[in-house]
């Protein structure tokens, strides 16, 4: 990986105490126990760990931190270990290792036993992988160094995308993040407006929702956000609220009448820090779609409910979730956390970004069957740099557009 960021965020450690043989515990030692990134192949699966996250752990402990001699992996049919079988044993300076005999579709959960003479074993967090062979895919856009395709938003014709950057286009010039357009080739790009972010594209292509700042006058909890309207015809830029709480995340009903966004405004006086707020666009009246203490980001409409990134204040896990006349339940069972949910157009698929494989990657989830695919992973360098400014795109039923390292836009097929 290019730096020692980017390789702290793709990997969970786990540090613990460490049992002596003898059975005593030395309170000031851990046993650092890696958990490792998943490749996929064509039948086979490649893990890897790194030396740099030990480092670094190591530099910012209290604790003194030490290496294990030798990772045992173990490989279970099912996400809650039972029945898991030793696969392997490798030295832990090796970094990485390839297993194979997987069967292409199948998931499999893998966890590691991090071991060192004198010091008892310790398991890692569990990941899950399904082998594939590489489907086709193509890079349609690629920026420079400096300019980047964050956020980006395909128009339903796939013609044109909106996108957001911090780059000024023209004289070369960092700035704060502004929303742009352009041909979907890159061409003709244009700045729509400052402070702006999150672009969603209306069913019929003639407008474009996102949320702004610009305009905004900082009211001792940071700067309000709005909710917006750019009409791509017109060049009008319309705001739909006007009032101090943060307005995130539009998304267009497939009428095009309503949007749907996240907000810290509580129009139910519930005390929740987030809420799914819906918005007619006809008679800009408001009306609040959940209830319980529970963080609701990047919400999309899916028929006439919701799906949805969430996380309760319970739990460290994220999920995808369904959200039902006030109502949440699991809609893809998470085995780490799940981001950014998009639905295809025939509403048979939803993809979503997930580091349930120990690095942030594509997926998608076939929602007749239950199957997992993993979309984005055959190569070290294929990741997700940070799923806030990642927004997947349906072209087709089969087909995703997606930015890869912050300046890389891809078309895949699944």
């Amino acid at each position: 990986m290019k730096n020692l960021k980017i390789i702290l965020a793709l990997f969970a450690i786990t540090l613990y105490s460490c049992d002596k043989e003898d059975g005593s515990i030395k309170d000031d030692t851990a046993l650092f126990t890696p958990m490792p990134m998943v490749l996929i192949g064509d039948m086979v699966i490649h893990l890897q760990w790194s030396d740099a996250v030990f480092i670094e752990f190591k530099n910012i402990s209290n604790q003194e931190i030490i290496k294990p001699d030798v990772l045992e992996f173990f490989v279970s049919d099912e996400p809650n270990g039972d029945r898991a079988r030793s696969v392997r044993e490798v030295n832990f300076n090796e970094k990485k290792c390839t297993l194979d005999g997987f069967v292409n579709g199948k998931p499999f959960f893998i966890y590691l036993l991090a071991k060192k003479k004198g010091y008892g074993t310790q398991k890692s967090e569990m990941v899950m992988v399904v082998p594939n062979k590489r489907k086709e895919y193509k890079c349609i856009l690629e920026g420079t160094e400096r300019q980047y395709f964050w956020d980006l938003a395909v128009s339903p014709d796939g013609t044109k995308i909106a996108y957001v950057d911090n780059y000024v286009w023209g004289n070369g010039n960092y700035a704060v993040i502004s929303l742009f357009t352009a041909n979907i080739d890159g061409t003709d790009v244009q700045m729509i407006a400052k402070s702006s972010y999150n672009p969603s594209w209306s069913p019929d292509g003639t407008k474009i929702a996102f949320q702004t700042e610009e305009g905004e006058i900082n009211v001792g909890n940071g700067f309000p956000s709005q909710i917006a309207i750019y009409d791509c015809n017109t060049n009008i830029i319309s705001k739909l609220t006007s009032d101090t709480y943060h307005n995130y995340h539009p998304s267009f009903s497939d009428d095009g009448n309503f949007l749907a966004y996240q907000s810290d405004e509580d129009l139910l006086n519930l005390g929740n820090t987030s809420n799914i707020i819906t918005l007619n666009l006809q008679t800009l009246s408001k009306k609040q779609c959940s209830t319980d203490r529970r963080n609701y980001e990047f919400p999309i409409y899916f028929s006439d409910y919701f799906l949805f990134s969430g996380q309760s204040p319970y739990s460290s896990r994220s999920i995808i979730g369904i959200h039902s006349e006030f109502d949440t339940e699991n809609f893809i069972t998470s085995y780490k956390n799940d981001f950014r949910p998009s639905l295809s157009p025939d509403k048979k698929r939803v993809a979503f970004i997930s580091d349930r494989s120990g690095i942030q990657q594509v997926w998608v989830y076939e929602i007749e069957t239950g199957n997992f695919l993993q979309v984005t992973g055959y190569d070290e360098n294929e990741s997700i740099y940070n799923y806030a400014w990642t927004k997947i795109n349906w072209i087709d039923n089969i087909t995703l557009v997606f930015t890869l390292s912050n300046n890389k836009v891809l078309r895949q097929r699944i």
